[in-house]
């Protein structure tokens, strides 16, 4: 808890059935918000997800996590 746990992520391309898309096209049509969700467990609280969005904004160096309050 409130260790930086830094995660290194592959930019997708264009799938198969978006013929003629460009990669360039591609990123700027999905934006800059990557969408995650965290599974988590505890043998006493049981199993929960915690949704939450990144935005990257203009500069992809760093990025800023939103998470839902409790």
């Amino acid at each position: 808890m409130g260790e930086e746990l830094p995660f290194f992520l592959e930019s997708t391309v264009p799938p198969h059935w978006a013929k003629g898309t460009s990669i360039e096209a591609w990123r700027r049509e999905r934006g800059k918000v990557i969408r995650i969700a965290v599974e988590a467990e505890h043998n006493v609280y049981g199993s929960w997800t915690l949704p939450g969005e990144i935005d990257l904004g203009d500069d992809s160096a760093g990025a800023t996590i939103y998470l839902p309050q409790p």
